[in-house]
């Protein structure tokens, strides 16, 4: 079963903690193996067919940190970086 946005978003923060960047496919390819996604599953399609669904919910989960500043993007190139309490982008 694909997770949910609050398991994505858990599984982000605790795959960013080690405050090594990494791009958004290095953070999918990462999930796929915590959460054993089937190939179908990974290759489902949303329901507007415009946008794989796991791959769509990373992004937005991605979005939603950001927002609530939890991580950040750096050089520009979608890389994730846990921020410390304290830091801000």
């Amino acid at each position: 079963m694909i997770p949910g946005m609050i398991e994505i978003k858990k599984a982000i923060i605790k795959l960013s903690s080690d405050g090594k960047p990494r791009t958004v496919m290095e953070v999918h390819n990462e999930l796929v193996r915590r959460f054993a996604l089937t190939k179908e599953e990974v290759e489902s399609m949303n329901p507007s067919r415009t946008d794989r669904t796991f791959y769509h919910r990373i992004r937005a989960a991605k979005q939603q940190l950001k927002r609530e500043k939890q991580i950040e993007d750096i050089d520009g190139h979608f890389l994730l970086r846990h921020l410390q309490k304290g830091e801000s982008s």
